[in-house]
């Protein structure tokens, strides 16, 4: 993945040259990159795939997965986290009580504030 990602930039700057210009790099070290001698830092990957346009995050955990293979199955984890297909875990007791709490709170406070607004239409005074 990341000697392909490494080809499209190379072809939307016009040259290898140009493109590590562009991104302050030598050009033997892209050339590193590209050959799998050495992996840039996980900005530069984000960086480079947004200038192709590509999602960074995606092209990202992509790379991580080839360049970790031994993380391979976590990487892919987190790439269906991100895209919403695997549920995150479930909130704790005290996050769901919380969130209702809040919810509740909120309502309460919007029929409040009702109760004031139709107070003052009907009696021509503020509820208080």
């Amino acid at each position: 993945m990341l000697p392909q990602l490494i080809k499209l930039a190379e072809n939307k700057a016009g040259s290898q040259q140009n493109l590590a210009k562009k991104f302050g790099l030598n050009y033997r070290r892209l050339c590193e990159y590209k050959n799998l001698e050495r992996f840039p830092k996980d900005i530069l990957i984000c960086q480079i795939a947004d200038f192709v346009g590509l999602n960074p995050l995606e092209t990202l955990l992509k790379v991580k997965q080839e360049q970790e293979p031994e993380n391979a199955k976590y990487w892919q984890k987190i790439m269906v986290r991100s895209a919403g297909i695997e549920p995150a875990p479930q909130a704790s007791e005290f996050q769901k009580a919380h969130q209702l709490f809040t919810i509740f709170y909120n309502l309460l406070a919007y029929f409040v504030q009702r109760v004031q607004v139709s107070s003052v239409i009907k009696v021509g005074i503020p509820f208080s």
